[in-house]
């Protein structure tokens, strides 16, 4: 659960296929990101995922991750705020994408998911020795067709 830090620095991850934006999450401190995403209009159910798509450089250790979230219920002075971790291993191979995902209920057509993801690099379960670099967040669901 984070009380504070600071950004997590924007950068550029090149692969044979191209050059991506990223978020880089450094060793050995508490960096931020922050975003949010609208529950679309041909979104079924009460469920969705959030998939968090990251890499590294670095083959070996642990990233542990934070994700802060709220629901903004439309219509409502009700939200949901809560706060999961997760210890994710680093990439075998140099250059493979990883992801880690945070399941979602009690969605309803036009709620808002703001989300604060941050790499607490001081926990003692961080033991990756580089930056962790977040390529994306997807926001998966079950459409109305």
């Amino acid at each position: 659960y984070s009380t504070g830090g600071v950004g997590a620095l924007s950068g550029y991850y090149s692969t044979g296929n191209g050059k991506y934006s990223v978020l880089a999450f450094s060793d050995g401190a508490e960096k931020h990101g922050v975003g949010s995403v609208l529950v679309p209009q041909d979104f079924s159910g009460t469920t969705g995922t959030l998939k968090f798509i990251w890499t590294s450089g670095i083959i070996t250790g642990n990233v542990k991750w934070w994700v802060q979230y709220s629901q903004v219920i439309i219509g409502s002075v009700a939200y949901v705020d809560t706060n999961t971790s997760f210890t994710e291993v680093a990439p075998s191979t140099q250059g493979i994408i990883k992801k880690f995902e945070l399941s979602l209920t009690g969605l309803t057509l036009g709620d808002i998911i703001g989300f604060n993801v941050f790499r607490d690099g001081t926990n003692v379960a961080d033991t990756m020795g580089g930056d962790a670099l977040l390529l994306g967040v997807i926001f998966e669901y079950t459409a109305d067709m």
